[in-house]
């Protein structure tokens, strides 16, 4: 039962938390490259795959395209750079799945209908890891559970072959 507890609040941490997804806000929608403007006056086609960066500030911005946001770039910075913009690591990927800018993102789940994203105490992907190693010792408390069912009905070498197939 302690399994399924787990399983159960694993699978409600993943479906209502967070992932991570930069909303659309008027500080990050705002203002849009003048290339986009260009673009959309002139009723040309976007490529999908465009992202725009802007080196106005000490890091790079990128805005993507898709979502219509701008988002830190995915860099690697050093201790010298400015405390407030690009500290650490930035992985934030566009979701082809979601159509949405994920800040950690790790995967999109067909299976949830869900991206997965997070480090530390962000995201919900500590639920999804939880999620999945709770789906790993149901499955080896049903072996063992299985096994034993078999070795008091059938005798030991039954279980072995079970085990072995």
């Amino acid at each position: 039962t302690l399994e399924a507890l787990v399983a159960f609040f694993s699978l409600c941490g993943v479906l209502l938390t967070d992932p991570g997804v930069i909303k659309r806000s008027s500080k990050t929608c705002l203002p849009p490259p003048p290339e986009v403007l260009e673009l959309l006056k002139d009723s040309a086609q976007i490529r999908p795959c465009q992202y725009i960066t802007s080196k106005s500030t000490n890091c790079e911005d990128v805005y993507c395209v898709r979502c219509l946001v701008w988002r830190q770039a995915n860099v690697e910075t050093s201790s010298e750079s400015s405390p407030f913009c690009c500290t650490g690591t930035r992985q934030v990927r566009h979701c082809t799945t979601c159509q949405r800018c994920v800040r950690y993102h790790d995967h999109h789940c067909n299976v949830l209908g869900r991206c997965i994203g997070g480090v530390g105490l962000q995201g919900n992907l500590k639920y999804f890891k939880a999620l999945f190693f709770s789906g790993v010792a149901a499955v080896i408390t049903c072996a063992v559970v299985i096994s034993i069912t078999l070795v008091i009905n059938y005798g030991w070498w039954t279980a072995v072959v079970f085990l072995v197939m």
